[in-house]
């Protein structure tokens, strides 16, 4: 396998004409000599949401009535040509395993030349968004879409195996005399009765052992699967730093075909009431089934988002603290009239209401302003409000890049403005804060560095203070979220 290591956004060239510049996705690909196969493999990623194509604008006055006699394209127009991926995370495909970091990091080749040491965190990022991300799904009761994604799974199974270990069936056994504790019940019923002067005793006493169950059919598959993981994916197995068990000498085939296998799961998730036993036979399965469907569909697995400003949202949640999701007496706080004392912090602010004009009928929206995290600090009296901004924000001479627009700015102030009254209720102050990522913050100490701060005018008149945009050092971000 050969390990490719690219940007999220980042421009790449998509010539596929000699001679090729070290930009080219064909040169990353380290395709040059094989257009055929880099032509493969760039359809197989355009059939996903992970590779943009970009193309130039074709002026007519770019094009000569020569070029269009002879329908040749301007070379200035195809070199303009571009391949952006839109994912961070690992994809594998025909033969290539592509690395891909967040657009943020400030120099990739400096983390691959220390052992990939940001993108590792990266991936336990990943790895614990995923899991808290299934979690709200499964406490909204909203069906969670089952993954066939092989490389998806092969981590989720990893995961597990760190947690858990392999999966046992214990057994009891009993013994004469043994070296276990004594079984009273079956000693009284079962063991010759005698006396030594006015003593009963039992002789000999059963002793009770456990025992694992070493050849147990779905103990015999988790690990033949460990063994398939480990031949299909060992050129990225180091990046995840999970350990793989030892005795992993036995293969899928040896054990049946994949439908006898599946056979064996059904039944035993049929008998099992232990949670994450469970999820490992769903799993099981899962991989079972992608492994018996990989010749059929895409040659392509991945692992990753193609969002990652989610999960930028997600770690900001957890790390400030976000009270949304709790009730108004949970948190101390009065309430109004309108409100009722159990209504949660994220339904305060009120939804759109809608007439209909030819009943009068009024509707409400299911929806309101929703905001990335709100924070209700006590010992300060402070609403804190946050709101996650993934961008690459940067001031060159009288200009600003990549901030957030007038309508992040806007939606700001409503939020304030949503919760004044009980702010004022509750004798509660607010403080207002975009936060964005950046690499090798060395003046974060904790807390972040105020990068900038914006003001709008008409909401300065209404006694709304500046909103501050706090730079955060992704490492230190990351590992808050991950403790």
């Amino acid at each position: 396998m050969t390990l490719i290591v690219l940007q999220e956004l980042q421009a790449y060239g998509a010539n596929i004409t000699p001679p090729f510049d070290a930009s080219d996705l064909i040169s990353k690909f380290k395709l040059e000599e094989n257009i055929d196969l880099f032509s493969k493999i760039v359809l197989e990623l355009s059939s996903t949401t992970f590779l943009k194509h970009q193309k130039n604008r074709l002026r007519f006055s770019d094009v000569s009535l020569n070029s269009i006699h002879d329908k040749e394209i301007p070379e200035s127009y195809v070199k303009g040509e571009t391949y952006q991926f839109s994912f961070v995370g690992i994809i594998k495909v025909m033969g290539l395993t592509l690395i891909i970091y967040p657009k943020y990091i400030i120099d990739v080749s400096k983390d691959v030349e220390n052992q990939f040491k940001k993108f590792k965190q990266i991936l336990k990022v990943l790895e614990l968004y995923e899991k808290r991300e299934l979690q709200n799904l499964m406490a909204s009761e909203s069906e969670i879409i089952e993954e066939e994604n092989s490389l998806s799974l092969a981590i989720q199974l990893l995961d597990y195996h760190s947690e858990y270990g392999l999966y046992t069936i214990e057994q009891k056994m009993y013994e004469e005399s043994g070296e276990g504790i004594i079984n009273w019940e079956k000693t009284i019923n079962e063991a010759p009765l005698v006396f030594s002067g006015n003593s009963p005793l039992y002789l000999p006493p059963y002793t009770e052992v456990t025992n694992i169950d070493e050849l147990h059919i779905i103990r015999m598959i988790q690990l033949a699967v460990m063994k398939d993981i480990r031949k299909n994916y060992y050129d990225i197995l180091f990046l995840l730093d999970f350990i793989l068990p030892q005795n992993t000498e036995v293969d899928l085939d040896d054990l049946g075909d994949i439908e006898t296998l599946i056979y064996h799961l059904d039944n035993e998730i049929n008998s099992q009431f232990i949670t994450h036993k469970i999820e490992l036979i769903r799993l099981l399965k899962l991989y079972l089934l992608s492994h018996k469907r990989k010749d059929l569909y895409s040659n392509l697995t991945f692992y990753g988002v193609t969002k990652f400003d989610r999960v930028w949202e997600d770690v900001c949640k957890k790390v400030y603290g976000d009270d949304l999701g709790k009730s108004l007496s949970y948190l101390g706080l009065k309430n109004t009239m309108m409100l009722d004392k159990s209504t949660l912090l994220k339904d305060v602010i009120e939804k759109p209401l809608w007439i209909d004009e030819k009943t009068m009928k009024e509707v409400k929206a299911s929806k309101s302003l929703e905001l990335d995290v709100l924070h209700v600090n006590k010992k300060e009296k402070v609403f804190e409000i946050y709101d996650a901004k993934y961008y690459l924000m940067s001031f060159k001479g009288n200009q600003i890049i990549g901030q957030p627009g007038i309508g992040d700015i806007t939606k700001q102030y409503l939020y304030e403005q949503g919760y004044k009254a009980i702010a004022e209720l509750n004798d509660y102050k607010f403080t207002n804060t975009f936060i964005i990522p950046k690499d090798e913050l060395e003046d974060d100490k904790g807390e972040g560095v105020v990068f900038a701060k914006v003001s709008l005018p008409i909401f300065n008149k209404m006694g709304l203070s500046s909103i501050k945009t706090v730079a955060r050092d992704s490492e230190i971000l990351f590992e808050l979220y991950l403790n």
